[in-house]
């Protein structure tokens, strides 16, 4: 298998592949064909080592371009097939990828490396020869002598788009195993894409000479890349991820990216760097209106536009519950990016402290009602068996999942419902770990640093690939347990993860701070059942600007419904208004007493 290391080398040329012997490459089609349809007949581990044999001989047979694009397809298709196959074993993991996981998810990077170093050498040769046709050579690399070209040459426009488009499905493998992109990947799609600028392929319609199946050509294909990035792909679950790859054609139709701005968009890709798509602020590195700048400008106002009209339409059709959940998560979070963006934590927070967050509706409940389960908050033993809760909120004898340790950055406006928080890692409690045992004088504090570095390291490979411990808009309580102010804790929402951060900042929007562990119920009689579901009373907040709300679990209530609000044995009869937030996880409503 090629390793990343190997890549780059060959890359760079520091290590160019050896022309191995012709075993599979005969320069005859229909015998590739064969081959390719025999594949399956063999173990994974195999067809791996077969393709990874076959694409290195392209790479260095002497052949034409032309016939050597028309056997790449053969055998890309062949590798598509084998990596769907592979993907089996890790895309629907829930948590940290297991050592025989990442072997499969090595495999898929391996074969990704070798396809992209055969069509690499296709751009290398055609990018010359046309070098040469218009001005003399001045330096190395496709890049750098590359002057503006009249001609299409078909040839490295496809190779082109073939290449980026491996080198997307490159990103999407570093999502899916919530690592973050190597720079080299960026150098490579903003090079590639200003390449074919230059040359003028980038919106040349390439459905006929390629396999199209993302897109129709260079530019729309690499629209679709920096609209992955704008949309915080490894802030979601692996299951929103696979979503939005089947979705993310279509909504990359409603992008507009144009080197000549448009509009006073402030999202730009700098194509002399290789940095994905940023936000124009007083702290970025350069100016893209600038005119010696090459930078793409994007709008993203009417792919909004386009979200908020889809999201409405899912709800009046009563459907798609998974696709409504993931358009409305990323429309909450591309305005309270790229719309809003009031976040800016240097100038607006002072301060820091120590706090613990707990994640996930149940464990929140228990925490909040004082360490009692639901079923003894309510006091069942009155209530009738069709109200009795359908679980309870006790966790396991394990202890209560979901506990974080965070850095909170403190505001200065306690009438903004925007904050901060900074996750601490495993390395960061390590660190201060370190620190204090440092400081302790002549005692023992019972963990060595030899001690925790083996733990660390024994645990750092899977921790690597385990999804975020929150994700956007997840629900959470912020515990102070040495606050001196005059809020115990407070409950939050995801806005934004800065995942690339160290540690990992989250951007998050103050639900409340005044709350009391309950239960609620329908009071109709509906499909739907009237069972005591958990639920929080928020308290109005002066300081924030918000009313009385009642938080629930997700998919069980919606407006308009009578309920049965209960508190040890007291009820009352509540009307559950205008839904305010509605994600996978809860649903907060206003509410009117009946």
């Amino acid at each position: 298998m090629m390793t990343l290391s190997d890549f780059q080398e060959h890359l760079s040329r520091k290590a160019p592949l050896k022309q191995s012997s012709r075993k599979y490459v005969d320069g005859q089609e229909q015998q590739l064909r064969k081959w390719a349809a025999s594949l399956p007949t063999q173990t994974e581990a195999q067809q791996v080592g077969q393709i990874e044999q076959v694409l290195n001989e392209l790479t260095t047979a002497d052949l034409d371009d032309k016939l050597r694009l028309k056997l790449l397809m053969i055998v890309s298709c062949a590798s598509d097939r084998l990596i769907t196959s592979l993907h089996k074993h890790y895309h629907y993991e829930l948590g940290a990828l297991s050592k025989a996981q990442l072997i499969y998810v090595a495999q898929v990077k391996s074969l990704y490396y070798s396809t992209i170093l055969a069509y690499d050498s296709i751009i290398q040769r055609k990018s010359l020869i046309l070098n040469e046709q218009k001005t003399p050579s001045t330096g190395r690399g496709w890049k750098r002598f590359l002057s503006l070209a009249k001609t299409s040459p078909p040839i490295l426009a496809a190779a082109i788009y073939q290449s980026l488009a491996v080198y997307q499905k490159l990103l999407s493998e570093q999502n899916i195993s919530y690592q973050s992109s190597p720079s080299h990947l960026w150098v490579a799609f903003n090079e590639l894409y200003d390449l074919a600028c230059q040359i003028n392929v980038a919106h040349t319609d390439l459905s006929m000479q390629v396999v199209a199946k993302q897109a129709r050509s260079i530019h729309d294909l690499y629209v679709q890349i920096c609209l992955c990035s704008l949309l915080n792909v490894r802030a979601m679950r692996r299951s929103n991820m696979l979503l939005l790859q089947r979705l993310l054609p279509l909504w990359a139709t409603y992008v507009y990216a144009t080197i000549e701005p448009q509009t006073e968009t402030r999202i730009f890709v700098d194509l002399q760097s290789g940095n994905p798509p940023d936000y124009l602020t007083a702290s970025s590195a350069i100016n893209p209106y600038e005119e010696h700048h090459r930078c793409l400008f994007i709008e993203i106002g009417p792919l909004l536009t386009y979200l908020q009209q889809r999201k409405q339409a899912l709800v009046d059709s009563n459907n798609a519950a998974i696709e409504y959940q993931l358009v409305n998560k990323v429309l909450m979070a591309m305005n309270h990016r790229y719309v809003e963006r009031t976040m800016a934590i240097s100038t607006k927070y002072h301060s820091k402290q120590r706090a613990t967050v707990i994640s996930g509706f149940n464990n929140i409940h228990y925490k909040v009602a004082g360490a009692q389960s639901l079923r003894h908050l309510i006091a069942v033993k009155e209530l009738a068996d069709e109200q009795l809760p359908r679980y309870d909120t006790q966790p396991k004898k394990d202890g209560l999942q979901g506990k974080l340790e965070v850095e909170v950055v403190d505001s200065t406006d306690i009438s903004s419902q925007l904050r901060a928080l900074h996750l601490l890692s495993s390395e960061d409690l390590i660190a201060s770990l370190l620190k204090t045992a440092d400081e302790t004088k002549g005692q023992r504090s019972g963990l060595s640093k030899a001690g925790i570095s083996d733990v660390d390291t024994d645990s750092s490979n899977t921790l690597d690939t385990a999804p975020p411990p929150l994700s956007l808009m997840s629900l959470f309580l912020l515990d102070y347990p040495h606050n001196d102010s005059k809020y115990k804790w407070s409950m939050g929402m995801v806005r934004w993860l800065n995942l690339d951060n160290k540690p990992i900042e989250v951007e998050w929007q103050v639900l409340g701070h005044g709350l009391t562990a309950c239960a609620l119920r329908l009071d109709i009689r509906d499909h739907r059942g009237q069972s005591f579901m958990p639920a929080f009373m928020v308290a109005g907040d002066k300081d924030l600007q918000t009313e009385f709300t009642i938080i629930v679990p997700s998919y069980h209530f919606q407006s308009n419904d009578k309920v049965m609000l209960r508190l040890n044995d007291k009820q009352k009869t509540l009307c559950l208004q205008q839904c305010l937030i509605n994600s996978e996880e809860f649903s907060q409503y206003k509410v009117i007493q009946i």
